[in-house]
């Protein structure tokens, strides 16, 4: 660990038997305004002139007025160019900020704390901050400075612990010291509960193993990082957990976290997330891409109930066992009772569950109707004895051909597999969705879809033989995707009314159809329709559309005849034996 000696103003290195330390909290500004690891030691003029540079000056002079010989600072304590350094400090961090002697936070964007200014402290960027959330949580004291680095107001657990036990105030605790802690720390603590969502007896008991993992995914619902990965990094400490830092591995650095907290202790309550329609696919894993997800007040008063069954992860996905009840609306959908109670219904048998779809009779199951949210009702004597299942989940839902799943697709993609002919496109029409030049259509699902194709077709051994189809694909009533063929005279008939569609149309030696095949692809339902011709069973090598009536007439004046009228003698037939 790199402190800053406030006597020098330079860095020294510490790995164990680390001093007591003061230690900052604040917003970062633009890059390039803030003060590095490789700037600090023996500062340059135009260093010191940096607007990051005051605020390193204010926490060294603090620390010295606190009695403190030392203070870090995130910007300029760690060496970010070194990747094994950088990754130590993210994951000690939380440790940290617990262990140091006082915090200061500094709110750059707030002056006073007078009553117009209580404003300006709720609506002050660092509440809104990824990592600052673990600088709150973290710290025995915790002091706030407004701009002018005036404090504001302090939440100490230190001084809290000296005055109280278990909420109670100790035995000789004066009335006048009773009344300031409750008209100063308390208010101030209040206030920043609000703004949080974090219960200020986090900030006094500091008893985080207690807590649901969905109550601290809320924490941090409505917070920003630069880096998405960060989003994750950010709450290593606050579930106790480490993990190698993977910058580019985008949201999936969210999911290791998850699978890494459900490593340490099973909670249900990580799977009660919830989504809008369109930042979700329509199938999904058991885990959440974002903690946004868990952004709902609900998250915040659920906890795990005792889980006697493992989870582990598989190539398959996340194996658990859970109780499943069939949907009236869909045999393949079923509710999955989670094992989680409300902290608000104290003696109140309630129970929570989501929607899983199966996809396959091995126990592939994947989550749907996520931005419907939780099934709450009460729990009855059947539910609690139904047998859990074994079920699999996959983070991330690729499936071949799921099974009973054509509904609703989010994709189509129109294509041929022609052995006899090639098709080429003369005209297309089609709905707001379909898209002429990837041959393609994505509809939302309230859109009535459709497309209508007018194709070519050149048989392969003569190109002067053409036919023109007509190929319709629609959307029906029950949402499935549907697909006809016609034989058109006329390219401009593909939207007469009065073109009759078929499932299968015929020349005189193929048939023409289209297949559909389903396919989940990162969530989404896929539906690939592809046209097939089928040569006519009896039929030969194809040579002219005349060709049946010439080989009918051959067959005739040929070998008729001769069976009829031929004899053969008895010598002939020696001979042949």
């Amino acid at each position: 660990m790199q402190l800053i000696n406030v006597l020098t103003f330079g860095l020294e290195e510490f790995h164990k038997n680390i001093p007591e330390y003061a230690i900052l909290s604040h917003t970062w500004g633009n890059a390039k305004d803030e003060v590095s690891f490789q700037e600090i030691n023996n500062p340059s003029p135009e260093v010191r002139l940096k607007k990051g540079f005051r605020k390193i000056e204010l926490c060294v002079q603090q620390a010295q007025l606190d009695g403190l010989m030392y203070c870090w600072v995130d910007t300029c304590c760690i060496d970010k160019s070194s990747s094994a350094e950088l990754s130590e400090a993210i994951n000690s961090m939380f440790t940290w900020y617990r262990n140091s002697a006082v915090c200061y936070i500094y709110l750059d964007d707030v002056e006073g704390m007078a009553p117009e200014s209580l404003s300006a402290f709720r609506r002050s960027r660092w509440f809104t901050r990824g990592w600052t959330l673990q600088e709150l949580v973290a710290p025995q004291t915790r002091r706030f400075f407004d701009m002018h680095w005036s404090c504001i107001g302090e939440m100490s657990r230190t001084l809290n612990n000296k005055y109280r036990v278990n909420g109670f105030f100790r035995v000789g605790t004066e009335a006048d010291e009773i009344a300031n802690l409750s008209s100063t720390t308390t208010k101030f603590s209040s206030w920043v509960a609000e703004i949080t969502g974090i219960p200020d007896r986090v900030f006094y008991a500091g008893d985080l193993k207690s807590i649901s993992a969905a109550t601290k995914m809320s924490w941090a619902a409505k917070r920003e990082t630069t880096r998405i990965e960060d989003q994750a990094y950010c709450l290593l400490g606050l579930f106790d957990v480490n993990m190698p830092l993977l910058y580019g591995e985008g949201r999936d650095a969210f999911i290791r976290l998850q699978e890494e907290i459900l490593k340490k202790a099973p909670d249900h309550t990580l799977f009660t997330w919830g989504s809008t329609a369109s930042s979700t696919p329509t199938l999904s894993g058991l885990l959440s891409y974002s903690p946004k997800n868990f952004s709902s007040y609900g998250c915040r008063n659920l906890r795990p109930k005792r889980i006697g069954n493992p989870y582990e992860m598989t190539n398959k996905g996340l194996h658990l066992q859970i109780r499943l009840v069939e949907t009236m609306d869909d045999p393949d959908e079923f509710y999955a009772i989670l094992d989680v109670d409300n902290e608000t219904s104290v003696g109140q048998d309630y129970q929570y569950s989501i929607r899983l779809r199966r996809l396959d009779v091995w126990g592939q199951y994947a989550r749907v109707h996520t931005d419907t949210g939780l099934c709450c009702e009460r729990e009855s004597d059947m539910s609690a004895s139904i047998i859990p299942s074994h079920i699999y989940v996959q983070n991330c839902i690729n499936h071949v051909s799921p099974m009973n799943l054509t509904r609703n697709p989010s994709k189509l993609i129109l294509g041929c597999r022609m052995t006899s002919m090639s098709l080429a496109i003369i005209g297309t029409s089609g709905s707001a969705s379909w898209d002429p030049d990837t041959f393609s259509i994505c509809p939302p699902v309230s859109e009535n879809y459709y497309a209508r194709v007018a194709l070519q077709q050149t048989m392969t051994p003569d190109p002067s033989l053409t036919m023109t189809i007509g190929w319709r694909i629609q959307k029906d009533a029950s949402g499935n995707a549907l697909s006809h063929l016609a034989a058109l005279s006329d390219p401009n008939d593909l939207d007469n009314s009065h073109v009759a569609w078929w499932d299968v149309i015929s020349s005189r030696t193929h048939n023409y159809h289209s297949v559909l095949s389903y396919e989940i692809v990162n969530g989404e339902l896929v539906v690939e329709i592809t046209l097939h011709d089928q040569s006519i069973k009896g039929s030969m090598k194809y040579r002219s559309p005349f060709f049946h009536m010439r080989k009918k007439k051959t067959v005739y004046k040929k070998f008729v005849p001769t069976a009829k009228f031929h004899r053969v003698s008895r010598r002939d037939k020696r001979k042949e034996i």
